[in-house]
């Protein structure tokens, strides 16, 4: 059975493992063939046993050294494996030190002289999918008080226009563990490259940024020092930004994880820099809300195509996140497949049926 099913109801196929008396998944990876984390549910929901370093890296040798140069691209390496775990909304490693930062920034009065303030991104903050994740729920009170801005240049960082060829597929499909799955060859054909699946996630954080806030979009001035053709983006990113702290005479928090942004923008007039720290190692179990778990098994099978579900290394389905057929409204519903004939995925069929007929009615 298969089910193109919304990442927010990927939770749904859970439940109705879980009501079948399953307390604990493992999610593997096909494309490495070792096993990405295991979840817990006898209490609460709790990651245990992220991938380490040592076996990852493992696994990730083994299979690049079989595989032609382009395939071997769309091959992530271990931080893109625990980026997902961000991109997911696990805390950053500086959590508290980022909701200092965001309050003290919000702490402001007009009746104090202070300047309006407004929160901008760089192009990996928004691939990290900071504001649905993170930032949104903190400024949720005062969003109506503070302004957003975005930067052309993080704009056009967003474009995504590769795309995998005939040829390019078999190059995917020659990865042993896909060699077993139709599904893959035939999905990529035509769908985007790695790279560019992972800055239409950016793309999609920006779809949602604009429609809960007034976005105003910043252009990139040329200077002198910019006309070097070589010159790195993230400059121009932070000089755009300086240029509207200045002409608009208001103050800009930018939330960053990029080290170079973070470097520059040290005592940057008008900017401030939020940095945003990720995890470099998971060594002690994770509490983990159900919609981060379902937020990383999304992340995931759009980063390595397949992500099994398995429970006692029992095969309990597989989420793709390209297929054959694959549409920009699959992208935009942020939609993955679901392959599984467990009795759980005919009741999580029925379930979806019966929350969308409730959603018809309210």
């Amino acid at each position: 059975m298969k089910l193109k099913i919304e990442r927010q109801n990927i939770q749904t196929f859970i439940n109705a493992l879980l009501l079948e008396g399953i307390e604990g998944l493992e999610i593997f990876l096909p494309m490495l063939g070792i096993t990405y984390a295991k979840v817990s549910f006898s209490t609460q929901c709790r990651l245990l046993n992220i991938v380490s370093e040592p076996v990852y890296s493992n696994a990730y040798n083994r299979t690049i050294s079989n595989i032609k140069k382009r395939a071997k691209r769309e091959v992530p390496s271990y931080m893109d494996a625990l980026r997902c775990l961000v991109q997911s909304g696990d805390a950053f490693e500086n959590h508290h030190e980022i909701i200092g930062i965001v309050n003290s920034a919000l702490d402001r009065s007009p009746l104090r002289g202070d300047r309006t303030l407004f929160f901008a991104f760089d192009t990996n903050s928004l691939i990290d999918r900071v504001y649905s994740n993170f930032l949104r729920n903190i400024i949720s009170s005062k969003i109506q008080e503070v302004g957003f801005v975005i930067s052309e240049e993080v704009r056009n960082e967003l474009s995504f226009h590769g795309k995998y060829s005939e040829s390019e597929s078999r190059e995917i499909i020659s990865i042993e563990g896909f060699k077993k799955n139709d599904g893959v060859v035939k999905g990529v054909i035509g769908q985007n490259r790695r790279i560019d699946r992972t800055k239409r996630i950016g793309y999609l954080e920006l779809l949602k940024l604009q429609s809960d806030v007034r976005l105003e979009n910043v252009l990139t001035k040329e200077e002198k020092s910019m006309q070097d053709e070589n010159i790195a983006a993230d400059q121009k990113i932070l000089c755009s930004y300086r240029h509207f702290a200045m002409e608009k005479q208001s103050d800009i928090l930018l939330l960053t994880g990029d080290d170079t942004v973070i470097g520059g923008g040290k005592g940057l007039p008008g900017v401030r820099i939020c940095p945003l720290i990720r995890r470099r190692s998971y060594l002690v179990p994770s509490e983990c809300e159900y919609d981060v778990l379902c937020n990383l098994i999304y992340i995931l099978a759009l980063t390595f195509l397949v992500v099994d579900i398995r429970a006692d290394r029992k095969y309990l389905g597989q989420f793709l996140g390209l297929w054959e057929g694959k549409q920009e409204e699959d992208w935009l519903n942020e939609k993955v497949l679901l392959f599984s004939e467990h009795s759980a995925a005919k009741s999580t069929i029925t379930d979806i049926d019966i929350l969308k007929g409730i959603e018809k009615h309210v």
